[in-house]
């Protein structure tokens, strides 16, 4: 179940960037990756906030303004469930 989670994660597309979008709604979900990189790249924050009725704003490494379906959050969000 966990790949499928991280398979779902890694498929999801941006549909759209925003600029100015100041103070972030707290995240639906926040991820952490770990690397054995040994550089700044070592540990990676992926978070998605909510940004109005259609769409998501995901957060990476606090750089925030990717635009995503909030439709493919919801089936991210189940793929995480099913994990617990």
């Amino acid at each position: 179940l966990t790949e499928t989670f991280i398979d779902y994660l890694s498929y999801m597309e941006a549909d759209g960037t925003v600029e100015g979008i100041g103070e972030l709604a707290e995240p639906e979900i926040t991820v952490v990756f770990h690397r054995n990189t040994g550089d700044e790249f070592a540990e990676m924050t992926f978070s998605i906030h909510p940004y109005d009725q259609s769409f998501s704003v995901v957060s990476f490494n606090g750089e925030s303004r990717i635009l995503v379906n909030k439709n493919h959050v919801g089936e991210l969000l189940l793929h995480f469930e099913n994990i617990r």
